[in-house]
């Protein structure tokens, strides 16, 4: 991939860092010597270009030096496919002191790369200056324009698949959300025609349902702490680094009428609640422990189903069930001294009726270094929570979330919502 950017972002987790008054001060005052031109990524290898003929750099991947020397370009091979790696270029004045600082975080592209079947295949570059933040990720075919968010505010629309913020704080953590939309293919329209009742929708009901969404997300540090330079950095002494992802499905209502008026089951019980990652009312939970232990990487997974509550038509109680944990599994786990990566399926339905299955795929890439990605596609019902912790944090991070569109769209005929997030 390669474009013409000027724009950055990144979430590393860092102690707590003090910063004396000359640091502030210079942080604030960088020079806008190092202007980056372009990068292209490939399977094995990255390559930036940038414009500064004039100063001394000094260029690290991942906390390495790799150049010093009046060079404008780096060209870094022998890299591992669908790896995310992060580099710092500083600027130097004759006396070796730093004039300016970017930091800058792709990946090399996967093989058997597709975007439109995964968001986890997709290469996002994020660029971090003193005075912006830029993000850009690769085009999605037959998307035109998208969305940007930050903090949940929504900011504009852009026509490219490029967003530069230069209205940041230093020290303020920010999560930008990128959305985009495009129409199904006419097969698929014509599929969903078929099995959908079109007297019972009004035009923009039946519009709605030939929509594919898909949402990027990216969290990003204070920027103060990815600009300190390399040689500042105060690096994290916490050798061991574990975190806990959690997805629960749940059902925000009280009570879930059955679309099936046959059945003895008029009403089910919901889970009548909001988003929480700490709630234990759900019909499913999966808890993903992830580990760069000192004695080993690893990764686990746990799995928890909600009993099911089936009543009659006067709401009395009939039966109740728990369906099989069977459905959830972890799948196609790669494990080395950088990088866990894994899948974890999940297909669980309703125990007391012949129903369809809540699905859903959940793709999580973590690093030793503190970077995550994660991605993932689902039925678009019923709700959806992700979140995520850090072994040193008391507080879940929240990752995704999404709403029912109806418990309807769990039929295979109806699209998916794809979705991604990654930090720096």
């Amino acid at each position: 991939m390669e474009k013409m950017i000027a724009f950055v972002a990144a979430l590393v987790f860092f102690p707590a860092l003090t910063y004396s008054e000359d640091d502030i001060l210079a942080q604030e005052k960088f020079n806008n010597i190092i202007k980056v031109e372009s990068i292209i990524e490939s399977i094995n290898s990255i390559t930036i270009y940038w414009d500064d003929s004039e100063h001394v750099n000094n260029i690290y991947r991942d906390g390495v030096k790799l150049h010093t020397g009046s060079d404008n370009e780096i060209i870094d091979t022998d890299l591992k496919p669908g790896y995310i790696y992060t580099y710092i270029i500083e600027a130097l004045d004759s006396k070796g002191k730093i004039l300016d600082v970017v930091k800058i975080q792709t990946s090399t592209e996967p093989p058997d790369k597709n975007i439109d079947d995964s968001l986890g295949d997709m290469v996002v570059t994020t660029i971090g200056k003193n005075s912006y933040i830029a993000i850009d990720w690769e085009d999605i075919q037959n998307i035109t324009s998208y969305e940007i968010f930050r903090n949940d505010e929504h900011l504009t629309t852009v026509m490219k698949s490029e967003f530069t913020d230069h209205n940041i704080t230093l020290d303020e953590e920010y999560t930008y959300k990128i959305v985009g939309a495009r129409k199904v293919k006419k097969d698929k329209r014509d599929k969903i025609d078929k099995g959908i009742n079109n007297n019972r929708l009004q035009n923009k009901q039946k519009e709605e349902l030939y929509i594919e969404e898909f949402e990027i997300s990216k969290h990003v540090g204070a920027i103060r702490n990815h600009i300190v330079g390399e040689s500042k950095a105060v690096k994290d002494q916490d050798m061991t680094k574990r975190w806990e992802l959690r997805y629960t499905t749940f059902l925000k209502d009280k009570w879930v009428k059955n679309p099936n008026g046959l059945s003895k089951y008029k009403w089910f019980s919901g889970d009548n609640r909001g988003y929480s990652a700490t709630s234990l009312s759900y019909r499913t939970r999966t808890h993903v422990n992830i580990c760069f232990c000192s004695a080993a990487e690893s990764v686990t997974l746990e799995r928890y189903v909600g009993t099911t509550h089936g009543y009659d038509v006067n709401k009395k109680l009939l039966d109740s069930d728990t369906a099989s944990e069977a459905g959830i599994v972890l799948i196609n786990v790669n494990i080395d001294s950088a990088k866990i990566k894994f899948d974890v399926d999940h297909a669980v339905g309703n125990p007391l009726v012949a129903s369809l299955d809540v699905n859903y795929e959940l793709v999580g890439e973590f690093y030793s270094n503190g970077n995550y990605k994660l991605s993932g596609e689902h039925d678009q019902a019923p709700h959806h929570e992700v979140y995520l912790k850090r072994s040193n944090s008391s507080s879940w991070e929240t990752v995704y979330k999404a709403a029912s569109k109806g418990i309807e769209r769990l039929a295979p005929l109806f699209v998916n919502k794809k979705w991604s997030k990654s930090n720096f």
